[in-house]
């Protein structure tokens, strides 16, 4: 490689989305929509306790996974959080083989 093309280089974690403090955006989603369902049913105690489980628990499943783990996990359990999944994948509910 020459110099130029060192200079150049385009590093391999360029696509990946922007951390909230330290938490991936799905994990902070997750997290601060479990604390908000606690909240509106006024239990505000668990709903943190609830939130910090969910933080430390995505951290932990995170360790050695590959890079969108979550949000197949997500999709596997029934809920759409990417708009082109269904339009490339059938229902997670469909066990078929995709070739």
């Amino acid at each position: 490689m020459s110099d130029f093309e060192k200079r150049r280089a385009i590093p391999s974690r360029i696509d990946e989305p922007v951390p909230v403090l330290v938490w991936d955006p799905v994990e902070f989603v997750i997290a601060i929509t479990s604390f908000g369902f606690f909240m509106i049913i006024n239990m505000v105690l668990v709903g943190l306790v609830t939130m910090v489980v969910v933080l430390w628990a995505s951290r932990e499943l995170k360790k050695g996974a590959k890079q969108g783990t979550t949000q197949h996990a997500i999709w596997a359990i029934g809920f759409n959080m990417d708009p082109v999944l269904p339009q490339r994948f059938p229902p997670s509910f469909v066990n078929e083989l995709i070739e």
